[in-house]
């Protein structure tokens, strides 16, 4: 009877990664993925390391590094760098459920806030 019970329990964890059900135990795990900008405008791809973005159909290679990030607190801050080397920090902070961010990026003491949505696990365009 246990064995039974191990092998569905086993066999139901295989059903469901699979299916693609999502790793959000951590900010890193949960920022991987297809997310899209509120407005429907800009889709960032993010693989470990590796971010894509597409806005309005123009594809930008991005590379970035993980700062920091506070699992308790839902966030994660990034260092996005360009093909050219330039870069920007990112804060990240997700919802409740990590299926929405808001993104916030400080220029000049200036604080931009960008809210997105997780569409699925896609990594590429």
């Amino acid at each position: 009877m246990i064995k039974e019970k191990f092998i569905l329990l086993l066999f139901a964890i295989v059903i469901l990664v699979a299916c693609g059900m999502r790793d959000t135990s951590t900010p890193e795990k949960a920022l991987l993925g297809h997310w899209l900008t509120e407005d429907g405008k800009t889709h960032y791809y993010f693989n470990p390391g590796k971010l894509v973005m597409v806005n309005n159909g123009r594809r930008m290679d991005q590379s970035y590094v993980v700062l920091e990030s506070n699992n308790r607190e839902n966030w994660i801050k990034i260092r996005v760098k360009t093909g050219y080397d330039i870069g920007h920090d990112k804060k990240l902070l997700f919802g409740n459920d990590r299926r929405s961010l808001t993104c916030t990026v400080e220029i000049e003491n200036v604080a931009i806030n960008t809210k997105c949505n997780f569409i699925d696990g896609k990594k590429e365009p």
